[in-house]
């Protein structure tokens, strides 16, 4: 019955707090990290949007805010954030998850401060972790010595720093008809593409950045070219 069952619970809820408030509570932990946060201005951000809850965006804005004043120096970028100290030298997930939540603040707001954080994060980015024959390692060539480098391609609890690079910079080279960004991003792709093929379960982000480079070249293709009565004078015309 529940006019009787719900205040009982309620009735039990209240005892059990007033137990639990004379214990010794629990460490919370208040560090603030710059990948999560980028993950969760992208949601905020894309959300808001979608579904026009202007709350939704503000939360991301201030988000945003937050790690570009605090965790983001004149030519730095650190992980960590706690008792008003950065520290820790941001990973390539730090550089995408938070570029990729720019990008999408952008998308939401058309604000263009967020469009040149993203570009100035994919610049370090590219800098930093890139490297021609491997793709993206996961710390940066100025980060503390370590046995060795890795790379990380494949998605865990959060996404691949590899695919998620690949869609910024595929992303941003559209925007910005960047040659650079897309070549670098192929180049990642072709770097993983037989993993792609083994555990495509597992490198959903890359798959995710393949789609945006196929709809990339599908603009290309389609691209018309309109030829002069003359014959020997062509125009490009971009759809």
């Amino acid at each position: 019955d529940p006019n009787r069952f719900v205040p009982r619970m309620l009735s039990m809820h209240k005892r059990l707090l007033e137990a639990r408030t004379n214990r010794l509570p629990p460490a919370v932990d208040t560090k603030v990290l710059s990948s999560w946060n980028g993950l969760a201005v992208s949601a905020l951000a894309k959300v808001g949007s979608a579904l026009e809850v202007e709350g939704f965006i503000e939360a991301a804005r201030l988000a945003g805010s937050f790690v570009t004043r605090k965790l983001i120096e004149a030519d730095k970028f650190y992980a960590v954030f706690t008792s008003g100290q950065a520290y820790t030298n941001a990973t390539l997930d730090d550089y995408a998850f938070v570029a990729q939540g720019m990008l999408d603040l952008h998308e939401a707001t058309r604000a263009k401060r967020w469009l040149e954080s993203a570009r100035r994060l994919a610049d370090w980015m590219v800098e930093r972790f890139y490297s021609e024959e491997d793709g993206f390692y996961f710390t940066s060539d100025d980060h503390e010595e370590l046995i060795a480098r890795f790379k990380e391609p494949l998605d865990s609890a959060t996404p691949s720093g590899n695919g998620i690079a690949s869609s910024v910079l595929l992303r941003l080279g559209r925007l910005d008809r960047n040659k650079k960004y897309v070549r670098i991003a192929e180049s990642t792709l072709n770097h993983f593409g037989e993993l792609l093929r083994q555990r495509p379960r597992e490198t959903e982000s890359l798959l995710e950045a393949l789609s945006y480079l196929r709809d990339l070249e599908k603009a290309r293709s389609e691209t018309e070219q309109e030829t002069f009565p003359r014959g020997d004078i062509q125009l490009a015309v971009e759809p």
